[in-house]
């Protein structure tokens, strides 16, 4: 059986969604700029590169598929929380350095949309999510720039509550046109 490891406070999911050719019309996204203007790119590569090495030690000899994008939207919302010597060390991992957090998010936010908007013939979706445990829940401007700059769900459930595995899978079926039915069958109820 998974078993869900909650760091911290919170559950951090990415849900990258490529339906295809001749995905319905998407719906309206606000103007961002284009991709070309995404000055982040370099570094993202440097990071993609760098988990893909990660994950490749793990295993040598197999094959590997992941999304940077993915894992780097979903650090980069846990970046807008972290402090002190947390948040030097993941600016340095995620290739952030000298770079400031509105400066961040506008980024991403902006690659986000370009990524969703770059071919009308496919149909690419990302979807973020944030789940707290009710017991400890989010600071409302963590929460507020999560939902800004990465258009994500947030929400606080009772991790004690089986319920809430199948709120998490549901909201993923949902954002993946249930080609992704669940990703969660337990969630530790003592997890902060």
């Amino acid at each position: 059986m998974k078993r869900a490891v909650v760091p911290i406070v919170i559950l951090l999911l990415v849900v990258p969604i490529l339906a295809g050719c001749g995905g319905e019309p998407k719906g309206e996204k606000p103007a961002r700029k284009d991709v070309k203007d995404y000055e982040l790119r370099a570094e993202s590569a440097g990071f993609g590169f760098g988990l893909f090495r990660q994950v490749a030690a793990q295993d040598p000899g197999s094959n590997v598929v992941l999304s940077p994008v993915s894992a780097k939207l979903a650090l980069a919302m846990a970046y807008n929380g972290a402090v002190g010597d947390t948040a030097q060390a993941m600016a340095n991992v995620l290739d952030l350095e000298g770079k400031g957090l509105d400066e961040v998010n506008e980024q991403l936010g902006n690659l986000m949309v370009s990524l969703e908007q770059a071919d009308e013939d496919v149909l690419l979706e990302i979807a973020n999510s944030l789940w707290a445990n009710e017991q400890y829940g989010l600071a409302p401007d963590f929460a507020e720039r999560c939902r800004e700059s990465y258009d994500a769900e947030v929400a606080s459930l009772d991790f004690g509550d089986p319920g809430s595995a199948r709120r998490i899978n549901s909201w993923v079926g949902e954002k993946t046109h249930e080609k992704i039915d669940g990703i969660v069958d337990v969630i530790d109820p003592d997890s902060a």
